[in-house]
């Protein structure tokens, strides 16, 4: 995993014909610059298309379902003498714990976007580092804004001849591969973990 080197939502808040429009909205403005950069154009639209369930969340997400456990064993942020801190080990179980809503918010933010921005651009967007978070799902969906904004910035700023080029040396055994493997590496993070917080919120406010 990259980041290891240093959704569809569960219930739709919009119609089958508001996502047709949406979906169309999409294309459109792709098909409309297309003939400038068509890649570069394509992996943009997919990554802000990917990060738009972070808004639903600010609506969504409550104090209690941040910090629910709803199994144990189960890895979450934890307030210390330093402030709130992520669950973590330096060889990862196996199998590996449930993690909570808190938990992957500080995945998405410090462990993979800071981690590819800093070797990308010199810095993330947190300002947090190793296991170091916050304990409100406010903060925490600022500092997941904070830190796509860099990431995002870094990534749609290259060309497509950017893209197939690369990473470089900084990424260890993954230096051979192109730019837009990273693209799309955070993506699926991105998808999946949002994915997987928007089921969470769900499972708590119908059974917690």
């Amino acid at each position: 995993r990259f980041h290891t080197l240093t959704t569809r939502r569960s219930r739709t808040a919009c119609s089958s014909a508001d996502a047709h429009a949406a979906s169309r909205g999409l294309w459109h403005s792709f098909s409309m610059t297309r003939s400038a950069d068509t890649l570069s154009e394509s992996v943009r639209l997919t990554l802000d298309s990917a990060w738009q369930p972070v808004n639903d969340l600010r609506t969504r997400l409550t104090a209690d379902a941040y910090l629910w456990e709803p199994a144990a064993p189960c890895w979450t942020v934890r307030p210390t003498d330093g402030g709130w801190a992520a669950d973590w080990v330096e060889e990862e179980p196996n199998p590996a714990p449930l993690t909570t809503i808190a938990w992957r918010t500080w995945h998405i933010g410090v462990d993979c976007l800071d981690s590819y921005s800093g070797r990308l651009v010199g810095r993330g967007g947190t300002g947090l580092t190793g296991t170091a978070w916050v304990g409100t799902p406010v903060e925490a969906l600022d500092l997941l804004d904070q830190a796509w904004a860099v990431f995002f910035s870094a990534i749609t700023s290259w060309t497509a001849d950017d893209l197939v080029s690369p990473l470089g040396s900084d990424w260890g055994p993954y230096g051979a591969q192109p730019k837009l493997d990273l693209a799309m590496h955070a993506c699926r993070e991105v998808i999946h973990h949002l994915a997987e917080i928007s089921l969470l919120v769900d499972l708590h406010t119908t059974t917690a």
